[in-house]
């Protein structure tokens, strides 16, 4: 029995529209892989056609049915060398000539395993796939899945295919690292779904895209790299995966169901796309400039300790900030006095520095721990609310809610805790409700997380964190250029930020919506 699935990756630069030698050439390159023991054959997306079309009548003379000659070459490769093969292609249909970008998977002997349609498609010709259509299979390793390229940006469609069981998912793609580097993005969503991902990229340049400098990948369910690699033209990259018993490692829905709380995810319907003016929609504060806080604190200090910290940290920032955000469970205790005159202490603070405070605290129960996220502004009593993701909280359903919203300035704000905004349901969520912030109280540091917390940016809200010695910012990409993110260890992180900009949302809403709110 094997220990290990070596996946070949075909990182092809192919000639603009010349479909015939495009494909003569990836057969060779796909022969000499599997001659070297490759028993996934993996390549880039529209591999046979190149990427950059402008229109339907561009487009249409590299397009085919599926199956068709591609397939059927592709096929008798799968056949011959008892491989997988998966590869993108411009598909067309006979009775309505419908045009799609399309991933196909091949099973060795040559049958059609999968044929996904990609959702987040070209607008200038391709017609959107299905949310609903098939995309995991079984295999003798375990489940496999297919997406194409920009469906691995937004966080839900990952998430679905791992809804569906896939242990593995592939990638075909056409995204260049200049401008929003994706390699961060793939770790994200490894991570979080707790799958393999294995992105096949390309090389080579066309008009309006550069791709030399792409970079292939396939990541751990840790979203930890087991290979990164790229090359100007067309190359060909090796990798084995780790096998147990001769079978990919499982994970996704298994270890999904036991962090989710599908029944608190129902706003992930909305659908927004005909509201242009989310202030008025949802009577949002005016927009305008918002000034807030992540502020770290050390872990190791004793209650007074502790408070004192916060005081001269928050102190520092006072008189330009609005809003901070602190670690959670900056208390832990089983005397309700304790949490008590920890909530008049914050109240104190928060009218001393005329700021909106939001931290965490934990309750030691005789059966477990209660994790709280809370927060406190000026002349107000403080609001508490039970973590919903708390995995230790043994009572945590049902008892606990998704995080409220809180108009404070010109922001909306969104308060919970990090192990809440680690599944993408819940920024979603708040995001369709108009939030402009999200704010996380946090704990000890993991670097595999700050990938994920960083895409939530990609949800139109700005995000910030806050744990034991680290703080966090991330903010929406501009167009197609990479985002920001700032992460500091022990000095707090203040920005002030323009609500407008947050106001115009979109949202992945072709989605298997059923899917995600399954028990």
């Amino acid at each position: 029995m094997t220990d290990s699935l070596r996946i070949a990756f075909v990182h092809f630069a192919p000639e603009h529209g010349n479909k015939e030698k495009n494909l003569e050439t990836l057969l060779a390159l796909n022969a000499g892989a599997a001659e070297k023991g490759a028993r996934i054959l993996l390549n880039t997306e529209l591999a046979c056609s190149g990427y950059t079309f402008r229109n339907r009548q561009e487009v249409g003379s590299v397009t085919e049915e599926i199956p068709g000659s591609t397939t059927d070459a592709f096929a008798a490769l799968a056949r011959n060398y008892g491989a997988y093969v998966a590869f993108g292609m411009p598909e067309t249909t006979a009775l309505t000539r419908m045009y799609y970008n399309s991933g196909v998977m091949l099973d060795p002997a040559g049958n059609l395993a999968l044929r996904y349609r990609k959702i987040n498609t070209e607008i200038r010709w391709a017609c959107p796939g299905s949310p609903y259509q098939k995309n995991v299979v079984r295999t003798p390793w375990g489940r496999i899945g297919l997406l194409v390229c920009s469906d691995a940006y937004h966080s839900l469609i990952p998430r679905v295919t791992a809804l569906r069981g896939a242990d593995l998912v592939l990638v075909p793609a056409n995204w260049p690292t200049s401008g929003l580097d994706p390699r961060r993005i793939w770790r994200a969503r490894a991570r979080e779904n707790g799958f393999y991902l294995a992105v096949c990229n390309r090389g080579g340049y066309e008009p309006h895209l550069d791709a030399r400098n792409s970079h292939s990948g396939l990541y751990t369910p840790e979203g930890e790299v087991l290979m990164e690699n790229s090359v100007p033209e067309s190359g060909v990259f090796l990798c084995d995966l780790p096998l147990k018993h001769g079978r990919i490692r499982p994970g996704g829905v298994r270890k999904l169901k036991r962090k989710r709380r599908p029944e608190l995810y129902h706003d992930v319907y909305l659908d927004l796309r005909s509201v242009r003016d989310l202030t008025s929609f949802y009577e949002l504060p005016e927009p305008g400039p918002v000034t807030f806080a992540a502020v770290p604190v050390p872990g190791s200090l004793d209650r007074s300790e502790l408070l004192e910290m916060v005081h001269r940290k928050l102190g520092e920032v006072s008189g330009k900030v609005e809003v901070a955000v602190l670690p959670g469970a900056l208390l832990r205790s089983s005397r309700l006095s304790e949490t008590s005159e920890m909530f008049d202490r914050f109240e104190e603070m928060a009218g001393e520095f005329n700021m909106m405070i939001c931290w965490g605290h934990e309750e030691t129960l005789s059966d477990g721990v209660l994790r709280y996220v809370n927060k406190v502004r000026p002349g107000a009593k403080t609001e508490s609310r039970r973590d919903s993701h708390f995995i230790k909280d043994v009572r945590r359903s049902p008892g606990s809610l998704l995080p409220d919203l809180t108009d404070n300035g010109a922001a909306r704000i969104g308060v919970g805790s990090v192990d809440e905004f680690l599944q993408p349901e819940v920024s979603i969520c708040l995001s369709k409700l108009g939030a402009d912030f999200l704010l996380g109280c946090g704990n000890g540091f993991d670097a595999g997380d700050f990938d994920i917390l960083a895409t939530r940016a990609f949800d139109y809200t700005h995000f910030a964190a806050a744990g034991w010695n680290w703080a966090f910012v991330a903010l929406p990409p501009v167009e197609h250029t990479t985002w920001r993110t700032v992460l500091e260890k022990e000095r707090p992180i203040v920005e002030t930020l323009d609500t407008s900009q947050v106001r115009v949302k979109r949202f992945q809403d072709r989605l298997d919506v059923g899917r995600l709110l399954e028990p």
